[in-house]
């Protein structure tokens, strides 16, 4: 019983700073980066609580009891490329593009775009599945 009363305390405490925050959005570009107002050390935090911690979680675990313990090598590769996204994190928040495929796109053309939609497609499907 314990648990569960602080399962419900910890997700009205969420859903209230989730209200209290959607007044601060006005724009679609307040809700997708932030009003441009994150640091990159929070912006590489935010990422690596997202991309490791699902598969940490979930796939790390199971490949770490099928391997072993060599198998806590295996988020490395993300957090040194959480690193170096850190450094052109500033340049990319310069353009004043909303997505990755949008960046694409200005460098190059619309074409290019398309072809990074449909790679990040593919790759959330692999990522997913």
């Amino acid at each position: 019983m314990t648990y569960l009363i602080a399962i419900f305390v910890y997700l009205f405490v969420l859903t209230g700073i989730g209200i209290y925050k959607s007044r601060q959005v006005k724009t679609q570009e307040d809700f997708t980066v932030a009003g441009r107002s994150l640091s990159p050390w929070i912006m590489v935090c935010t990422m690596l609580a997202v991309w490791i911690g699902t598969g940490s979680i979930v796939g790390n675990a199971g490949k770490t009891y099928e391997v072993g313990m060599a198998a806590f090598f295996l988020p490395l590769g993300t957090f040194v490329g959480m690193i170096l996204l850190s450094f052109i994190a500033t340049r990319a928040r310069e353009i004043e593009a909303i997505s990755v495929p949008e960046i694409i796109g200005r460098r190059y053309n619309n074409t290019a775009r398309l072809l990074a939609v449909i790679a990040l497609v593919i790759a959330y499907l692999v990522i997913g599945s």
